[in-house]
């Protein structure tokens, strides 16, 4: 039993407070970074591209990530823009998926529908929503490293 309190104690210390309470500063300001993009972005413009090049990529150490990057070319006013993008699986662990899916919906030449930046029609994106989920993914974990951190206060000040 003492040895479990010792590493009790060894996990809960003020630089836990400090170090949680400051990982939940910083993950709530990005998630403020990243509802203000959804923000502007969100009156951007719609249209089509074509699609010119696709790969399947992977991300991290085994088991690999895989998302779709595609590549894309499009027209704002008869002035040419190309432009990338990355899409998601359902199930981003699995390479069949991933080439399935760049081969079924989005072999070269298929129309893709994309948003660009009216003010500066070379800034576009294909998937208008991350920015949004991204935000509310590090509100969440800024969040909870609050929660841990006062978790963590309260344990300590219960200690002495």
């Amino acid at each position: 039993m003492q040895n479990r309190n010792l590493k009790i104690e060894q996990i809960v210390s003020p630089q836990g407070v400090i170090i949680f309470g400051a990982i939940g500063i910083i993950s709530i300001c990005v998630s403020v970074y990243f509802f203000h993009l959804a923000s502007v972005q969100s009156k951007w413009v719609g249209t089509y591209a074509k699609v010119t090049d696709g790969a399947v990529v992977h991300f991290g150490r085994r088991p690999y990530y895989y998302r779709v990057r595609l590549q894309y070319k499009y027209a704002v006013e008869g002035k040419d823009y190309q432009g990338e993008c990355e899409l998601g699986t359902q199930n981003p662990s699995l390479v069949e998926e991933a080439d399935s899916m760049l081969a079924k919906y989005f072999p070269n030449g298929r129309a893709l529908e994309i948003y660009y930046d009216p003010t500066n029609p070379k800034n576009s994106l294909g998937n208008k929503d991350e920015p949004n989920s991204k935000g509310w993914q590090f509100l969440v974990g800024g969040i909870l490293s609050f929660v841990v951190s006062f978790l963590i206060n309260g344990l300590l000040s219960r200690r002495h």
